[in-house]
């Protein structure tokens, strides 16, 4: 981390609160994609219409993720075309074709632009202001997040328990970088903080090459990790209301 410099005005320190130490949730136990199954043969119903429409989601979740990443070939995928296709006729009332109901559901398909296109569908109408971004939108920011939310726990152990903090300055360089992905009013004050005490921590760090740093050193660095992880919990649940997800399955 020696030579890293980050420079920055004077800052206004973050407040500190009770919500500062509260947990940032999770959920690393479910699959990503989910597609909602019915056992037997019987009539549709409210709740397994709303589980197809579920799965359906899901399905073309995956499918955009891998247009994306040109991971589907010009032949395109039977596989999940098949299990698409089956979903649809589990609607009530049942669509036949992917484009015919991407072209009623113009909000999903908004949200689904590759997939989209995939089916043949020509341009969505412009969407109107405040409406749901394209899904790969919502992806690369739990992505930002998630990064600044494992280094910041990662970092918190590693001054509280580590022996030696020589690697210290290049974690807290990269959650300054990693901030610089999320979108929220407090992010751009707390990286101005973690610039404006760099040199700092960098220079205790070479000074005291194998041991901890100073006590107000790793103070500072343990309040930095508590704002980090506040930062990210008002930064998700600022991500944007999914309107057109929760309208389709309503």
């Amino acid at each position: 981390a020696k030579g890293h410099r980050m420079l920055g005005p004077p800052l206004v320190d973050l407040s500190c609160g009770p919500l500062l130490c509260a947990p940032l949730r999770l959920r690393t136990d479910e699959p990503l994609f989910v597609v909602a199954t019915t056992r037997g043969t019987r009539r549709p119903t409210e709740s397994n219409t709303t589980a197809a429409r579920a799965g359906l989601l899901a399905l073309l979740t995956q499918l955009e993720l891998l247009l994306q990443h040109d991971r589907i070939s010009g032949g395109g995928s039977s596989s999940l075309d098949d299990r698409i296709a089956h979903t649809l006729r589990r609607l009530n009332p049942p669509r036949w074709t992917l484009q015919a109901f991407l072209r009623e559901e113009c909000a999903v398909a908004r949200m689904f632009p590759q997939a989209s296109a995939y089916a043949g569908l020509q341009q969505p109408p412009p969407a109107p202001r405040k409406s749901t971004p394209p899904v790969s939108e919502y992806f690369q920011a739990l992505a930002s997040l998630h990064q600044v939310v494992t280094l910041a726990r990662q970092l918190r152990t590693d001054i509280t328990l580590l022996t030696d903090h020589k690697y210290i300055p290049h974690q807290l360089s990269l959650l300054h970088q990693f901030l610089g992905h999320v979108q929220g009013g407090s992010v751009s004050t707390l990286r101005e903080r973690l610039a404006e005490r760099f040199d700092e921590v960098n220079a205790a760090a070479a000074k005291h090459d194998g041991l901890r740093l100073p006590t107000v050193l790793t103070e500072w660095v343990e309040g930095v990790c508590r704002d980090a992880l506040l930062v990210a919990q008002q930064a998700a649940t600022k991500m944007g209301d999914v309107r057109a997800v929760r309208e389709f399955l309503a």
